[in-house]
């Protein structure tokens, strides 16, 4: 891997350990790995910050917010603070507890580079 990923992926969570793992493991499953995951908590207060630490990859980070500020934008703007990918990072979040994949995020700026 290059010193610079090829592009970002933004995770913001709140309150989501128990779901979070999943997620987590469903990007690191992709054949292309250029990239890294900065997960950020909103103020989370349960183990989501443990759920995350249990990875051991220098591909994830985790940048955690004081407190929760009731809305997307305060995470996602966290993220762009510390992305380091040479294209435009992208965002991607678990809602309802189900994976959201770097595949489907990265698509959008080089779908040539993702396997099928």
């Amino acid at each position: 891997m290059r010193a610079e990923p090829l592009f970002s992926i933004i995770l913001s969570t709140y309150g989501r350990g128990g779901l979070i793992k999943p997620t987590i493991e469903s990007v690191l499953r992709q054949s292309f790995g250029d990239f890294e995951l900065i997960v950020v908590g909103d103020g989370c207060a349960d183990d989501t910050e443990q759920a995350v630490a249990s990875f051991a990859s220098d591909r994830i980070s985790w940048r955690s917010l004081a407190q929760n500020s009731g809305s997307q934008s305060a995470p996602n703007n966290e993220g762009l603070r510390h992305a380091r990918g040479d294209g435009s990072p992208t965002s991607a979040m678990t809602t309802s507890g189900r994976p959201v994949t770097s595949r489907i995020c990265a698509t959008r700026w080089r779908p040539a580079r993702i396997s099928r």
